[in-house]
């Protein structure tokens, strides 16, 4: 270990670099302009700008030269420079944008920017396909937002699935979106979500909080919209793999090019841990074993003026956690305790685009088919949803300054299970629904927007939630935002995040669960500052959301018993704060922080909603070598305490960092990697997972589940591209 830390400081310590043109990238806002092409002409020296508007050129010719920077949808520039062999020159260069017209050719980029946008009246967060495939360790994509700020991605080392949650409250209350549709509600935000694969993603958008009508009523706390990666013109392969020194191991292999003249990709990956771990020999699993298969077809195909993305996807898991000497033959054993659970899935979407003179349109559909069949225990649940999505929309330009945007949706959800409680939990819902929204930019520091979203259902009427932000820039790189709006969902067992990390074992449901109504409202600032030689930025938020009937989850005395009942008030707030720092010579710094609470009033009092972090907190510190290919980067993730029901011995949990570190190498087209996950060793003291003292029996306590039982692990990748 000391080796590693020395070996990490002696990298960042030493400057690596022996730069002759360097510089910085700007739109005519002063923002950073990621991937524009720079070019010394009439040479092969070149690079592109990084996601922080900065270039880095070695080694560059000496003599009188023209430079080149470009970017689709900006003016090109070029400006003449004198470079002897001494020189470091540094530039700050500013690109016009410029519209592309083509007859009726929709022109489209795939670019890959990270960060927070600043032109959108809606504070939306941008992960793109690099930050996404470095961050991923078994190359899915749950496992690269799990250090993200504000992000909370629950560890669970009985269940061995994660949701995204949002402004301190858990995944229900996130909607999850690939390309704008909702095929990842219900069973599939829990259980579908571990099995996207990061090399399928080209980027995954943030939205906080109720503020963007184009986002269904379920989206209280914000939604996560995956876009995926589009099959390339021009033939290209990437295959990655990954692997831990405890046998933990991930496959993917994409390639994508045209077929009978027609682009496709396809994408197939595997990820698994074959063997039960049991470090601290106590005879329980100290995280699940599993297999996951994940198998995806994309292709595009021009139509009538525009052009079809169809696409479809295979996922299929199994994975057990629980007591090592588990065989299949103890399925529904009171002896033998185990968690086994299946996981099939299948996904077809499909959208028809099409832009002319100053209409966007396009018809989604989807179909989904989630079939659950798993044993907690000595229950089993056998669950089986479909869902049937469509959705027709138009998006009319009426000038630079005013957009509208109108759809028309339906949904059918039909949802069934084995299970026999106090209340019926199989649910069949028909939802049509209408959703109109404007967009306004008065000026060029003012942008407005405004919605209305109204859905049908059977059993509460007509539901009408409007939506609205605004963003104000008084000065250069300086945004403000407001943002508010409404959300409902019914209530369903399915969709509750802490039945999954419980199980289903003694649910007990209030005969009268009501459907939940949020109101939420959401103040921001984004500030960014540019110079030759570096760009920073700062981005802070604070929230509230107030709650009518929200579905509370409590343990109390009795473990091994989730009670779920309604609390007529509740209330979530609290504030996040981003910081980035680039610099020229390769470094970047990345802190990260949200604190927030979660209350509600019982009849008697208001009281902490439990397995909800009181804090996080994140950091990260990258060094880049670009002339020689190497990087690497020391992480830190800090959680915080979450509050736990009476007879714990104590009434929060302790907060904890797990700190990570990275080391990679390129070569042209291969990278070879090196990563310490929990670099530190750290563990959680309490024992989520007693036995009966009489019968020996496993009896979880899901209040106790707070942090890894596993320590250490190290990661060995390698990528090739073609």
């Amino acid at each position: 270990m000391t080796r590693l830390l020395s070996f990490l400081l002696i990298l960042f310590a030493s400057s690596g670099y022996a730069a002759v043109l360097r510089g910085v990238v700007t739109d005519d806002h002063a923002h950073p302009l990621g991937w524009a092409n720079v070019i010394i002409e009439g040479t092969t020296r070149g690079t592109t700008t990084g996601d922080d508007g900065a270039f880095y050129i070695p080694d560059a010719p000496e003599g009188e030269h023209t430079l080149g920077i470009s970017l689709v949808g900006y003016e090109t520039i070029r400006r003449a420079i004198s470079l002897s062999a001494a020189d470091t020159l540094t530039l700050e260069l500013s690109l016009s944008t410029k519209p592309i017209t083509v007859g009726e050719v929709q022109v489209t980029t795939d670019r890959d920017y990270s960060g927070i946008s600043p032109d959108h009246p809606v504070r939306t967060e941008v992960l793109g396909r690099t930050e996404l495939r470095e961050n991923s360790d078994d190359g899915s994509v749950m496992s690269a937002l799990g250090g993200e700020t504000g992000l909370k991605t629950r560890p669970c080392a009985m269940c061995g699935s994660a949701g995204v949650g949002m402004q301190g409250l858990d995944p229900s209350y996130t909607e999850v979106n690939v390309d704008g549709m909702p095929v990842l509600s219900g069973l599939g935000t829990l259980y579908g979500l571990e099995g996207l694969a990061a090399s399928d993603v080209s980027r995954v958008e943030l939205v906080k909080g109720s503020s963007s009508s184009e986002y269904g009523s379920g989206a209280m706390t914000g939604a996560v919209n995956l876009i995926s990666a589009k099959p390339g013109e021009k033939r290209s392969l990437d295959l990655r793999a990954q692997g831990s020194h405890y046998g933990q191991y991930s496959l993917s292999a994409t390639a994508s090019g045209p077929v009978v003249r027609l682009p496709m990709q396809l994408s197939v990956w595997q990820a698994g841990e074959p063997e039960r771990l049991d470090l601290d020999h106590d005879g329980v699993t100290d995280a699940p074993n599993y297999h996951r298969t994940n198998l995806s077809l994309r292709m595009t195909i021009p139509a009538a003026g525009g052009e079809w993305n169809l696409a479809s996807r295979l996922y299929r898991e199994h994975r057990f956690a629980g007591d090592v000497s588990w065989t299949e033959a103890d399925r529904g054993s009171a002896d033998v305790y185990g968690r086994d659970i299946l996981t099939a899935r299948e996904e077809y979407t499909g959208q028809y685009s099409r832009t002319s003179g100053g209409w966007r349109t396009s018809f989604e559909t989807a179909h989904i088919r989630h079939r659950q069949d798993s044993w907690y225990g000595t229950t089993e649940f056998d669950a089986r949803q479909f869902l049937a999505l469509a959705k027709l929309s138009a998006t009319r330009t009426w000038s630079e300054r005013h957009e509208s945007l109108s759809e028309l949706s339906y949904s059918h959800h039909d949802y069934r299970d084995n299970l026999r409680l106090n209340i019926p939990t199989d649910a069949l819902w028909n939802i049509p629904g209408v959703m109109v929204q404007h967009t306004w930019t008065p000026t060029d520091r003012w942008r407005m927007q405004g919605g209305v979203r109204t859905e049908s259902y059977e059993d509460d009427g007509v539901i009408a939630l409007p939506r609205a932000s605004a963003s104000w820039e008084p000065v250069k790189r300086t945004v403000l935002r407001i943002a508010g709006g409404m959300g409902y969902r019914p209530v369903s067992i399915f969709s509750l995040e802490e039945v999954v990390h419980a199980g289903f074992e003694n649910v007990v449901l209030d005969e009268n669960l009501q459907p939940e109504r949020n109101r939420s409202l959401s103040l921001g600032v984004n500030q960014t500052w540019l110079s030759r030689l570096m760009t920073a930025s700062l981005d802070l938020s604070a929230f509230y959301t107030h709650f009518d009937q929200k579905v509370i989850v409590s343990f109390g005395d009795h473990r091994g018993e989730t009670v779920f009942r309604n609390a007529e008030r509740a209330f979530s707030r609290g504030v996040e704060l981003q910081a980035r720092f680039n610099h020229v010579n390769g470094v970047a710094l990345t802190l990260g922080g949200s604190r927030s609470q979660v209350r509600y009033d019982d009849g008697m009092a208001w009281r902490n909603a439990e397995m909800q972090f009181a804090y996080a907190a994140d950091g990260a510190l990258t060094k880049t070598w670009a002339t020689s290919g190497w990087k690497a980067e020391v992480s830190a993730n800090v959680f915080g305490p979450q509050y736990l029901p009476e007879g714990r011995g104590r009434d929060k949990s302790p907060p904890y960092v797990m700190w990570d570190a990275r080391v990679a190498k390129t070569w042209n087209r291969f990278e070879l990697s090196l990563a310490a996950r929990n670099l530190f060793d750290w563990t959680q003291s309490d024992n989520p997972y007693p036995r009966d003292p009489v019968t020996g029996r496993l009896e979880p306590d899901a209040a106790l589940s707070y942090g890894p039982l596993m320590g250490r692990v190290l990661h060995l990748g390698m990528a090739y591209s073609l």
